[in-house]
């Protein structure tokens, strides 16, 4: 169950023949909305189960400010968006206990310091 997200490709990766598409569009987890939407319409828990331990792998294989999936800020908010549109369905799964950090079985608040992390993240140059 789950799969596994890359997260550490440098920053100019795309100089050297590199181009991180793939990795942005699969770190978008636009598939996850569709794992909420079985949930609802069949009542099965795989998909709600399938969909959590996805969310909960992919958080703990990417702090938040490190790493590519942090680089862009269009990237964050379609991820947020994903991730909202994945978790209010699920809340009313058995599975829900186990929901990302700042989500729980009554409302759903998502970490901010998450989407927020990119001012911190040490591919992107700071001005001084």
């Amino acid at each position: 169950m789950g799969a596994a997200f890359l997260g550490r490709l440098p920053a100019g990766a795309r100089q050297r023949g590199r181009d991180p598409k793939i990795i942005h569009e699969l770190n978008r987890h636009q598939h996850l909305p569709r794992l909420a939407k079985a949930y609802l319409l069949t009542g099965d828990e795989r998909y709600s189960s399938e969909a959590v331990a996805q969310l909960n792998i992919w958080i703990d294989q990417n702090p938040p400010g490190r790493g590519i999936n942090w680089q862009s800020s269009l990237e964050i908010g379609i991820r947020a968006i994903s991730w909202l549109w994945t978790i209010f369905p699920l809340l009313a799964s058995r599975r829900s206990t186990r929901l990302p950090r700042g989500a729980s079985a009554s409302r759903c608040s998502l970490n901010w310091s998450m989407f927020t992390g990119i001012r911190r993240s040490t591919a992107v140059p700071t001005r001084t």
